[in-house]
């Protein structure tokens, strides 16, 4: 009898937990039913089941749900339009919020909905500055749309023509999936700005592949660039046959020069913006006479213009790829030293990186012809441009046919890289040495003496990395080494001064003075700094780790260690910093301003 309770007891427990439990959700192996669906939709919740994919793990249980959706909408047993026009899903988190427009994109191409309709609800929900991507996902869901019913989609054109207001701002996606570049080109004739534009951009993106048929959407092209004078369109134009460009159309590459001088008469800033972004996209496919027409429309690009640097830099960085560097370089050059409101050299950033990090027989001419151009805004662009991890810069041994030059630009060259490259030590040794490999013996005489004054002078890095040179090489430079050598000697020639040497024990002395004065200061600053009772302050006396509490979510402290690590940077300052910085300023000031002699 006892064993019998105890099982009776053990029963009714069972029962019990089983009634307090929740039921466990169907959804997870099963994909809901019609009734489950309907009730779901007039609860509110259908988005959110959406977004999680009804808690379905199954793909083809997910196909069948939507499908049952689609099913259901279609019989107007529930609207699924309602969870756009009721804001069900933009009531949704954002991560949710992105599935469920996501998954409402893959069901309204099968929906059976009015054009009317669909075309209010884009009205209302759709914003331009929306950051959210929901704008950008519901437009993509209309274009699905238009694409499997290309009869809506012409009924939406012809609402768009006869002066449908909200037709006209959603024209583009329902002209192009109507597939008729007939239409589009009687579309892009008409007096509305705003339609004109539409089709323009559908012809550019229309696969058409009637040979006459191309042959009227180019002649179109030409009457609407010479018919419709107003930047806007002349802009909507080029980036249309930029796109065409892109595809390869014949009729594309054979008539852009003639097209480009009529769009390009013009040069607002919106022709210039897409003139460099075609130029960017397209530098691979065009002729040489079209990319000159592009770079003389864009030399008038103003400095504020930042939208069109940012597409003019990866252009020139393009037409470097494309083995067009010295076009690109000529045209950067004739930009950035151009005496209006010229672009600073930093806007073509991208272009200057690849150019310092390129090959050398690439960057060569540059470095010379800018140099010996002496313009500061191309020589601090370089400068900036050779950054690399190393302080002292890098070795750029230049090629010899960029020196082909005359003897006097020869050392006017070294005297400029002296004057730029200073704080680049290395960069600037190696440029001189790159000359004494094809100067005349005149000309080595005086690039021998920048190698020993300011070079070796200042930087002891610049012996060491002399030291590192083949023996040829180190022929060459060998007469700066031994000057410098005789100078560091007459150095030491000097007999002992106690004002030029204080002792260790002075040296220290002066270093604790100025440690107790900075100390002093330091600790004013805090006691009349406002800020300094706001914050917590731990003072680390001593060992390699720090301990802090952090408060969990439950509320009890945890003990964080971090553990310590030493780290530094070397700098090496110019001796002449120290001695005589005002010489010194000025004898690079002057190698900077050195000009060729009549």
């Amino acid at each position: 009898m006892r064993r019998d309770d105890r099982l009776r007891r053990a029963m009714r427990k069972s029962r019990t937990e089983q009634r307090l439990s929740p039921p466990k959700r169907r959804s997870m192996t099963s994909p809901p039913t019609p009734a489950d669906l309907c009730k779901t939709f007039a609860a509110g919740t259908l988005a959110a089941s959406l977004a999680r994919d009804f808690d379905l793990t199954n793909p083809a249980d997910v196909e069948s749900a939507t499908q049952t959706c689609v099913v259901l909408h279609n019989a107007g047993a529930i609207d699924l339009l309602q969870l756009i026009e009721a804001r069900q899903i933009a009531a949704l988190d954002a991560p949710d919020r992105l599935r469920a427009i996501d998954r409402f994109g893959d069901l309204l191409p099968a929906l059976d909905v009015s054009p009317e309709r669909l075309l209010r609800l884009l009205d209302v929900h759709v914003t331009p500055e929306d950051p959210t991507g929901f704008s950008y996902r519901l437009q993509a869901a209309y274009r699905a749309w238009c694409r499997v019913r290309p009869t809506e989609a012409r009924r939406l054109v012809a609402a768009a023509a006869a002066g449908d207001a909200v037709a006209r701002g959603f024209l583009a996606p329902a002209l192009e999936a109507t597939q008729d570049p007939q239409l589009a080109r009687d579309t892009a004739g008409s007096a509305d700005a705003l339609i004109r534009g539409a089709a323009i951009a559908v012809l550019g993106n229309l696969e058409d592949h009637d040979a006459a048929s191309r042959a009227a959407t180019a002649a179109l092209f030409h009457t609407l660039a010479t018919n419709c004078p107003d930047a806007d369109t002349h802009a909507q134009l080029l980036r249309a046959w930029a796109a065409m460009v892109r595809r390869g159309v014949p009729e594309a590459n054979s008539q852009t020069v003639p097209l480009l001088r009529r769009l390009l008469a013009l040069t607002d800033e919106a022709v210039l913006q897409e003139a460099a972004q075609m130029l960017w996209s397209t530098v691979r496919a065009l002729e040489k006479e079209a990319i000159g027409l592009l770079l003389e429309a864009l030399a008038q690009v103003r400095a504020d213009q930042t939208l069109t640097l940012k597409a003019l830099d990866l252009a020139c960085y393009t037409m470097l790829e494309a083995g067009l560097h010295a076009e690109a370089t000529a045209f950067v050059t004739q930009l950035v030293t151009r005496a209006d409101e010229p672009p600073p050299p930093d806007a073509f950033g991208r272009f200057m990186r690849a150019l310092a990090t390129g090959p050398t027989a690439r960057l060569s001419p540059v470095i010379v012809h800018w140099l010996l151009l002496g313009d500061h805004r191309l020589c601090d662009g370089l400068l900036g441009a050779l950054h690399t991890q190393a302080i002292e810069g890098a070795p750029i041994y230049l090629d010899p046919a960029a020196l082909e030059i005359p003897g006097a630009a020869h050392l006017l060259l070294c005297e400029k890289a002296v004057g730029w490259f200073f704080v680049k030590p290395i960069t600037a040794a190696s440029i001189l040495v790159s000359v004494l490999r094809v100067c005349a013996p005149d000309t080595a005489v005086g690039v021998l003496a920048l190698l020993t004054d300011p070079l070796l002078r200042n930087y002891s890095c610049v012996r060491d990395y002399l030291r590192t040179l083949d023996a040829a090489d180190a022929e060459r430079v060998a007469p700066a080494v031994a000057a410098h050598d005789a100078y560091h000697a007459a150095l030491e020639g000097v007999p002992y001064l106690p004002e030029l040497r204080p002792s260790e024990h002075r040296r220290r002395i002066e270093r604790l003075r100025a440690a107790d004065h900075m100390r002093k200061a330091h600790k004013d600053a805090q006691q009349q700094s406002v800020l300094m009772p706001l914050v917590s302050r731990s003072v680390l006396l001593y060992g390699n780790r720090t301990l802090t509490y952090r408060h969990t979510p439950a509320g009890a402290p945890e003990p964080v260690e971090m553990d310590l690590r030493s780290f530094g940077v070397s700098v090496e300052m110019p001796s002449m910093q120290f001695v005589d910085p005002v010489a010194l300023d000025y004898q690079l000031l002057m190698l900077r301003r050195k000009r060729m002699n009549p």
